[in-house]
């Protein structure tokens, strides 16, 4: 389907003006201008434009009669913070950087990225600017270029060019995704949006211009359909929402969502009553047990950063890491207290000793420190990794949606806790309704062990690493049984 309509040259030079005093080139403010006109009507801060480039430039090919047009793919993303002169500028610069991989064929790169079967585009829209006037010089004839179309579209094309020394804006869409109707309204909205924008102040923040556009995901997926909420918050209204749902599964225990946010409340009041302040980080020295999980959640109920640490790792990686965090308190069993260093052992496997109050508002902040990771030291040293509430709510609220994480369903608690990859299994299945099954160590003699326990505790969702899956895959295969 196409549409078309001619400009005032009064709007062209609006735009220019526009783009110059955000100190760009008028492509790249166009670029911006249409990015945040895409984002208004899709709902979507990440945007990603496929520019079409001449794939010529510097060559033999430039004065030869000849195809070589690329298109190259430029992503943006429309913080709401950014004023629009930013985004102009973040434009630009994604010009200037594409600039030297316009040669890179888009079909080479289709392939390069597995992209084969045509489901998945590099790109949405395409923009397509030709400033300069098309015209066919025969002498003694007067000559017009009627264009009939680009050719194939994929999703939407839109042209803004100079031709018979008139400048006309067209768009060109994929008909089974743009009824006509809808063509239509979007072909005389863009002009008026662009004149907006062209009285904009540079300064004009996105936030004002784009107001109702949900968080952007942290994914670079689609944006949040729901803002993000801290993960003990999401525990807590699970637990309020339904409170006998199996939440957690080990060591032949079965806690319910009310049972193990009682556990984690009580813990936290034994945390406060030690004197745990806000931040203050607690050293978790557990193997992948229910009482890992419980000091976990207790430690950050009560407003704590936790540091998982392996207490049958090598000691040397213990001392080092207890060393850096220097953490106020560690939860541990007495089998492991001695490992604990300066910091003052509370032994989960001991009666608990006179009461403490359980605490039932979640002390931590927004803001506050959420855990402290460290990486393998395979180039070096461990350094530690500390990530925020704020950040684990974003994450735990993308990777929910963009996994399809629905409540009932049962996660395998697989990874170390001292790995990243725990806290998406932990947070994803505790924070969405699921239940988060602890594997044991007989789960990995064989592949055929695996694969049976995986089957008796009824597993939904498996989060494993790369050549784990391989070997499975390899397992499962029925030739190879």
């Amino acid at each position: 389907r196409k549409a078309g309509r001619a400009l005032a040259a009064g709007q062209i030079d609006a735009w220019q003006r526009a783009a110059k005093a955000c100190g760009v080139n008028w492509a790249a403010w166009l670029m911006a201008a249409t990015a945040a006109w895409l984002a208004r009507h899709g709902g979507q801060r990440a945007i990603t434009l496929g520019l079409p480039v001449m794939n010529r430039m510097g060559s033999a090919a430039l004065a030869v009669p000849c195809m070589a047009m690329n298109i190259a793919p430029l992503s943006l993303r429309l913080d709401p913070a950014l004023s629009l002169g930013e985004l102009a500028r973040q434009a630009a610069d994604g010009l200037r950087d594409i600039r030297p991989h316009q040669r890179y064929r888009y079909e080479w790169l289709r392939g390069d990225l597995g992209r084969l079967d045509g489901r998945q585009r590099l790109f949405g829209p395409v923009l397509n600017l030709m400033p300069f006037d098309r015209h066919a010089p025969f002498d003694g004839l007067e000559t017009r270029i009627r264009p009939i179309s680009s050719g194939p579209v994929e999703d939407l094309s839109i042209n803004i060019s100079l031709l018979n020394t008139e400048w006309r804006l067209s768009l060109e869409a994929h008909p089974d995704a743009y009824p006509a109707e809808r063509l239509d309204a979007l072909w005389h909205d863009l002009p008026q949006w662009l004149d907006q924008l062209a009285h904009a102040e540079p300064g004009t923040s996105l936030a004002s211009l784009l107001p109702d556009l949900p968080p952007l995901s942290i994914l670079q997926g689609p944006a949040l359909e729901q803002p993000a909420v801290p993960a003990m918050e999401r525990l807590a209204a699970q637990a309020a929402a339904q409170p006998d749902a199996i939440a957690l599964e080990g060591e032949g225990q079965a806690l319910s969502y009310r049972e193990l946010l009682d556990r984690a409340r009580a813990l936290a009041g034994r945390l406060k009553a030690q004197g745990l302040e806000d931040g203050d980080r607690v050293a978790i020295l557990l193997p992948r047990s229910v009482d890992a999980v419980v000091a976990i959640l207790g430690t950050l109920w009560a407003g704590g950063c936790y540091v998982p640490l392996d207490p049958l790792g090598p000691s040397a990686r213990l001392a080092m890491v207890l060393d850096d965090a220097r953490p106020r308190l560690a939860l541990t069993h007495r089998r492991w207290a001695a490992l604990c260093g300066d910091a003052p052992a509370l032994c989960l496997d001991e009666a608990p000793g006179e009461d403490a109050p359980r605490l039932d508002a979640c002390a931590a902040g927004v803001d506050s420190p959420a855990y402290l990771l460290y990486t393998s030291g395979s180039t070096g040293k461990p350094n530690g990794v500390l990530v925020g509430h704020r950040a684990l709510a974003h994450f735990v609220s993308s990777a929910g949606q963009f996994y399809r994480v629905r409540a009932g369903e049962r996660i395998l608690q697989f990874a170390p806790l001292h790995f990243d990859a725990s806290i998406e299994e932990i947070f994803l299945a505790l924070c969405h309704g699921g239940t988060l099954a602890l594997r044991d160590d007989a789960m990995l003699e064989s592949m055929p062990a695996f694969a049976d326990a995986v089957a008796r505790l009824k597993i939904d969702v498996l989060d494993l690493p790369t050549a784990f899956w391989h070997e499975l895959a390899y397992a499962l295969t029925p030739e190879l049984a």
